[in-house]
């Protein structure tokens, strides 16, 4: 499935580096993933599950920016396919990942673009919590201080990113099986990483204004043939244009138990499951519990094309099954039954409603 979230675009600057370091030690953050509201959301009517396709998007974006494809492929990490796609997550995670600057030894160095990074970096023995393993790894661990990293496109505008707060990162190397971990934090204790991106035209006029507060933890797991994403984060999201102003809040995973997300790597299938919870100034929200009855399949170009996926609020639920020709058939907890066609699937996924 794929989907274009609002949040800011893929900053090259910041993915000049292909493994993330990051995060010695043990300090993992919990995301209480209770969201903004506990409220259930209407599962009724067609209507309804467009909009949670929409939202999937979004959570599958937040919950790959751990994963390999932000992490190991920087040219995936801007990619459509799938429920991937560019974050302020990934942005962070690759300001991590960046040498120079973003990748301090100890001592506090310049930003190129104003501010500074300040950390360590080094191997050390680190507790994927998620996944009950203890590896080592390489990482780096860095407050930001308004540090700022800014790109001129080769259209003449500019994409400038500035970071505060703290951030960790973290690889093992390649087994010979050829599977790794990694793992992101962001935030310190109640302290998001705060993440703002800053686009302006060849003119110097502003068209878009993104702030992320981002605080939680995300581990991710790949091997040959998959990637697996497991994600607790907290993200407050606003932004600001010539069209109006926008924010939203979304929490991944519950209490302790993080929203996982399963990928082939070559996208043709994935597999979500765990607690979503949303609210923007477009929709009230509410929380969503979401499992993959069977493994969904994508076409080429990453929309569904068989398999299953169920939203669970409340009292409701609705069951949607992928059919071949890209249209899905939907079965609600009320007896009731619907469908979507193929145009109304890749258009709830590509245009989120909240």
């Amino acid at each position: 499935m794929r989907h274009s979230l609002t949040t800011a675009s893929l900053i090259a600057t910041l993915a000049l580096s292909a493994c993330g370091g990051g995060g010695g030690g043990d300090s993992s953050i919990n995301s209480s993933g209770s969201g903004s509201s506990s409220d259930a959301v209407p599962l009724a009517t067609a209507a309804d599950v467009q909009r949670e396709l929409g939202n999937i998007g979004v959570v599958g974006k937040l919950a790959r920016s751990s994963g390999f494809t932000a992490q190991v492929s920087t040219s995936a990490a801007g990619s459509a396919s799938g429920l991937g796609g560019a974050t302020a997550a990934t942005q962070a995670q690759h300001a991590l990942a960046a040498p120079g600057a973003l990748r301090p030894q100890a001592a506090s160095q310049n930003c190129s673009g104003g501010g500074s990074a300040s950390g360590t970096s080094g191997n050390a023995s680190h507790s994927f919590a998620y996944f009950d393993v203890t590896e080592t790894v390489s990482y780096a661990s860095v407050d930001f201080s308004s540090c700022v990293e800014a790109q001129t496109n080769s259209d003449g505008s500019t994409s400038t990113v500035t970071l505060n707060n703290h951030g960790e990162a973290g690889n093992t190397t390649t087994a010979g099986d050829g599977s790794q971990y990694a793992y992101t934090i962001f935030g310190s204790g109640s302290t998001p990483l705060s993440v703002q991106d800053v686009e302006t035209d060849a003119n110097g006029n502003v068209t878009l204004n993104t702030v992320d507060k981002l605080l939680g933890t995300l581990e991710a797991y790949a091997t040959s043939t998959d990637d697996e994403a497991r994600t607790l984060l907290h993200d407050d999201h606003s932004e600001s244009r010539s069209t109006g102003s926008y924010v939203a809040t979304i929490d991944l995973g519950k209490d302790t138990t993080p929203f996982d997300l399963i990928t082939a790597t070559d996208a043709s299938t994935e597999s979500l499951t765990g607690r979503y919870t949303y609210s923007s100034s477009l929709c009230s929200g509410g929380a969503v519990d979401l499992t993959t009855p069977a493994t969904v399949a994508n076409d080429s170009n990453g929309y569904p094309v068989g398999g299953s996926l169920k939203f669970a609020s409340g009292s409701a639920s609705v069951a949607v099954i992928f059919n071949s020709d890209g249209s899905a058939s939907l079965q609600f907890s009320t007896g009731a039954t619907d469908s979507l066609t193929a145009d109304e699937v890749h258009s709830a996924l590509d245009t989120a409603q909240c």
